[in-house]
């Protein structure tokens, strides 16, 4: 028979319950988890996930309702795990919420690959026809629930670096919520980027990656000693000039895909290596997000138009050319739209500057369309020899023998 209600004490309230039996280990409250590292790893592979844990969730973002890149994190993951996580992706895009995730279990290529690998797909983009947003609090909570994921494994969260490029992305804000979603929760993380600067201002976390060889030769070049010229030397004949077959050319021997992007590698310290770049024509931030970038895929730049030399400037940067830029066709180089630099920044690959340069080579001395070059120092174009003799006499002063 049940037992009678038990007796209340006048004052104060107090009920009175049956002891139970309980387990003294399960009133110790649980150890919060020990803070785990942010790594930052430079140049390598987001597809070949660094630790030993048993588990590797590979985090990248995409946009809600979007397409699948071949390029970037896509294309990565695409070439290493097949298109399972492609194709789920475009099954499932118009569906998910900002916010949600998609881990979908891979088998790499390469088989040394230790532990299993689950490529997360997050969604954590807005996208229009305008282009890409990135969300913060999306991907703060698809943080969350991949940490759910890792909840009672041996776990790391592999993430690929988002560029600057992408409307709202700020690093600063997405490291920060990395450290307080991940890693305080007991979690290791890897981001994989390919900037220079997070390396160092991320300092307190960041683990240097591997060094690459130099190529030592190319510290020992010296500029050539330009001799004053002298009347005498005035009177000596120009060199010849031919057309210049390689001008319409593209600048890599990868060939093109529908999006213009250039096969090869993917180091990104090489990609415009041998480039010597002016940028001009924006405001100073912007100014300052291109060198970053280019200074990062190896180019120089430089502050002014370099003619001649082992510094010869190849590239002017600028948002509309003008006929205040006209002298860089003179001296052989290429006016670019600044999408050559971000759409090589973000393909990891130099792209084909044919859709993304703004007009032909121009004559040094009349302003018309020109394809001859100066086969001495390679950098001057002219439309004719008339006009090559006709500016002899002051381009004798800056030729040099390339």
């Amino acid at each position: 028979s049940p037992s009678p209600p038990p007796q209340r004490s006048p004052s104060p309230a107090v009920i009175e319950v049956d002891e139970v039996d309980v387990d003294e280990e399960s009133q110790i409250p649980a150890a919060p988890p020990t803070p785990q590292p942010l790594v930052y790893l430079l140049n390598q592979p987001f597809t070949l996930p660094h630790g030993d844990e048993d588990m590797k969730f590979l985090v990248h973002s995409l946009a809600q309702g979007g397409r699948w890149s071949s390029k970037g994190a896509m294309g990565a993951i695409t070439s290493e795990f097949g298109k399972l996580p492609q194709v789920r992706y475009e099954e499932a895009c118009k569906s998910m919420a900002m916010g949600s995730i998609q881990p979908l279990k891979v088998t790499p290529k390469n088989k040394e690959t230790k532990g299993d690998i689950i490529v997360v797909n997050m969604v954590a983009q807005t996208g229009s026809q305008q282009g890409y947003a990135f969300d913060l609090a999306a991907f703060s909570s698809g943080l969350r629930e991949v940490v759910q994921r890792c909840s009672g494994h041996s776990a790391s969260v592999h993430i690929h670096r988002l560029h600057n490029g992408i409307p709202g992305v700020e690093w600063k804000e997405i490291h920060d919520a990395i450290e307080r979603y991940v890693c305080k929760q007991g979690i290791p993380v890897y981001v994989y980027t390919g900037l220079k600067s997070d390396m160092t201002n991320f300092a307190s976390a960041v683990k240097p990656s591997p060094p690459t060889k130099q190529n030592s030769s190319s510290s020992t070049i010296t500029p050539p000693q330009h001799q004053p010229t002298t009347s005498a030397q005035v009177t000596q004949p120009p060199p010849a000039i031919v057309p210049d077959t390689e001008a319409e050319k593209p600048e890599t021997t990868g060939a093109a895909d529908e999006e213009g992007y250039q096969s090869g590698g993917n180091d990104l310290l090489t990609i415009l290596k041998g480039c010597h770049i002016v940028i001009t024509g924006f405001s100073e931030m912007h100014a300052q997000q291109l060198q970053q970038k280019a200074e990062e895929m190896g180019a120089q730049v430089h502050s002014e138009w370099i003619v001649c030399g082992p510094s010869a400037c190849t590239h002017l940067v600028c948002g509309e050319p003008g006929a205040l830029y006209k002298h860089v066709y003179q001296l052989g180089g290429h006016i670019v739209k600044r999408e050559w630099i971000d759409y090589s920044y973000e393909a990891m690959t130099k792209m084909d500057i044919r859709s993304l340069q703004f007009v032909g080579r121009v004559c040094h001395t009349c302003f018309q369309p020109g394809n001859k070059k100066c086969t001495q120092c390679k950098r001057v174009f002219y439309c004719s020899v008339g006009c090559q003799q006709t500016d002899w006499a002051r381009h004798q002063q800056e030729c040099i023998k390339t």
